[in-house]
């Protein structure tokens, strides 16, 4: 089994850690992948802080680059992090080619129970408290 390489962004509220996986996604031939447990509903965008993009053939473009698992249930419809990690797996797959670049929730991350670190690159922003782990 081919495992790929990831780089997962990591921080508190508001430190920056959109911006730094965009600038990553451009340099790197990346895409973008929110772990934020609130972006993933769609016409919730007041309180989400989700990123500005366009729409383009029911793909969202940040800047240019790809951002998946945003917009993707009503918000009354049950999305657990069992379907999160099923979609991550599906975003991650249709991008043979690109370096995925998650970005977003500390906690979902962490509880998340990734069964390997081998291949995951973990960057702090500069206001994260907690201790990167490179790999």
């Amino acid at each position: 089994m081919n495992k790929r390489k990831v780089i997962i962004v990591l921080g508190p509220t508001a430190s920056g850690k959109s911006a730094m996986a965009l600038e990553l996604a451009k340099k790197f031939n990346g895409f973008l992948i929110s772990a934020d447990s609130r972006q993933v509903f769609k016409k919730m965008n007041i309180g989400t802080n989700k990123d500005k993009g366009v729409w383009i053939k029911s793909k969202f473009f940040v800047d240019g680059i790809e951002e998946c698992l945003i917009n993707l249930v009503s918000p009354d419809e049950y999305y657990s992090l069992e379907n999160w990690l099923r979609d991550l797996k599906s975003a991650i797959n249709a991008h043979p080619n690109k370096l995925p670049i998650i970005a977003g929730e500390t906690k979902l991350i962490k509880h998340s129970s990734m069964p390997s670190t081998k291949n995951l690159l973990f960057i702090q922003t500069p206001l994260s408290l907690l201790v990167p782990i490179f790999i």
